[in-house]
C-alpha cells in the first residue's frame, strides 16, 4: 500500500466521522426571502461556474453577460421581497396598536429599526443549575424579583437633617422670552 492510498483513506475517515459527529454547518436564511429568489440565487451560482469553467474569451464573455443577468434578476427579487416583508411587519404593526398590544407593536418597531435581538439566553437557579424550560425560567425571575423588592425596612433608617434654607423655586409658567431663549441656546437638529 503505498502512501498516497493510505492518505486518501486516511482522509475519507476523518471527513466521514466529522460530517457524522458534527453535521454540516447550517446556513440561516433571512425569514422574508422566498423560495422563488433562492432559486434565483442557485442559478446565478451556476451561471458563476460557467464563467470559471469557460475556456475561451468568447464563451467567457457570454457567460459573464449571463451572470450579470442573473445577478440583477436576484438583487430585483431580494428588493421585491424586502419590500413585501417590511409592509407585512407595518401591517402587523398597525393591528398591534389597533389592539393595544404594546409589546407586539415594540417588538416589531425593533425588527424593523434592524437592530433587534430578542434575548432568551438560559439562566441559572441557586444551585448554579441552567434552566430550559419557560416555566422554571419565570419561577426562577418572580423567586429573583420577590427577594429583591420584598426586604424588611432597614433597622437603623438614615438621620437626613432638614435643609437650612427654603429655596425659592418659581413654579409659574415660563414666558414667551424663556422658551425663545431656551430654544436658541440648544444645538441645532435637537428637539
Amino acid at each position: 500500500m503505498d502512501i498516497d492510498t493510505q492518505w486518501q483513506q486516511i482522509k475519507k475517515m476523518w471527513t466521514s466521522t466529522c460530517s457524522e459527529v458534527l453535521g454540516k454547518k447550517k446556513y440561516q436564511q433571512k425569514d422574508w426571502i422566498s423560495a422563488d429568489t433562492l432559486n434565483k440565487v442557485q442559478v446565478r451560482k451556476e451561471k458563476k461556474g460557467a464563467i470559471n469553467n469557460s475556456r475561451t474569451r468568447a464563451a467567457k464573455a457570454t457567460a459573464q453577460e449571463e451572470y450579470t443577468e442573473a445577478n440583477r434578476a436576484v438583487k430585483n427579487s431580494v428588493k421585491t421581497d424586502k419590500a413585501n416583508f417590511i409592509e407585512d411587519l407595518a401591517k402587523e404593526a398597525e393591528d398591534a396598536s389597533a389592539q393595544g398590544n404594546m409589546k407586539q407593536l415594540c417588538d416589531i418597531t425593533r425588527k424593523l429599526a434592524g437592530k433587534y435581538k430578542r434575548t432568551d439566553r438560559p439562566i441559572k437557579d441557586k444551585n448554579d443549575n441552567v434552566l430550559t424550560s419557560d416555566e422554571d425560567q419565570l419561577k426562577r425571575w418572580r423567586e429573583h424579583f420577590e427577594e429583591l423588592l420584598n426586604r424588611p425596612p432597614p433597622q437603623n433608617p438614615p438621620d437626613i437633617t432638614p435643609a437650612e434654607e427654603v429655596l425659592q423655586i418659581n413654579c409659574e409658567r415660563p414666558s414667551k422670552a424663556e422658551i425663545e431663549k431656551a430654544i436658541h441656546h440648544m444645538k441645532r437638529g435637537k428637539a
